[in-house]
């Protein structure tokens, strides 16, 4: 299946480009991606481990299932005062 990533802030910025398109094998979860993310772009890691992951417009966690066509989006959570 095809998963588009989408990189936002420094992500974007750490993976040299804004979008990919990744091919994972059916039934992989976020965790998945994000192995496969770290063998593609380690210079995202492990700054990667704390983005915030929305799938298809809704949060996820690191056991969210994957489905063919679905859009990841990397997003750096931001605080301030």
């Amino acid at each position: 299946m095809v998963i588009t990533v989408k990189f936002y802030s420094f992500y974007q910025n750490l993976a040299g480009k804004e979008s990919i398109q990744v091919q994972m094998p059916d039934h992989s979860t976020l965790g998945d991606l994000l192995d496969t993310l770290k063998e593609l772009f380690p210079q995202l890691f492990p700054e990667a481990e704390k983005a915030l992951f929305i799938i298809n417009q809704k949060a996820a966690v690191r056991e969210s299932v994957l489905n063919d066509g679905d859009q990841v989006l990397m997003l750096a959570i931001l605080s301030g005062g």
